[in-house]
């Protein structure tokens, strides 16, 4: 069973290197930060996306709608929002410092 799996737009990269930068990653909330890719949690093994292949990354929030009688409304979730190409990747995150601390240190490493 493969260790690392990449979401279908991103590049790949060589498992080894992986595994190397995965090892030294920083563990934010759910998520790792390596110097080489953003890794997330996809049971039983890490969904990968390359830092390169962002063309940006900003923390926010992504609104998630709540089905209660009547209302229509939802709550602010902080998240980590990286674009390739027009696409948005949306990650998210407990806490709104969290997802700045892992925006800090992508906009770092890139």
């Amino acid at each position: 069973m493969k260790r690392f799996v990449k979401y279908d737009i991103y590049s790949p990269v060589e498992n080894d290197i992986l595994e190397k930068d995965f090892a030294d990653a920083q563990k934010i909330e759910r998520y790792r930060i390596g110097r080489k890719a953003f890794y997330e949690p996809a049971f039983p093994a890490w969904r990968y996306f390359p830092l390169k292949d962002f063309s940006d990354v900003s923390a926010g929030t992504k609104l998630m709608r709540t089905k209660s009688c009547g209302s229509g409304g939802g709550i602010d979730i902080p998240a980590l929002i990286a674009e390739k190409e027009g696409f948005k990747q949306i990650f998210q995150f407990d806490k709104a410092v969290n997802a700045q601390k892992a925006e800090a240190l992508i906009k770092e490493r890139t």
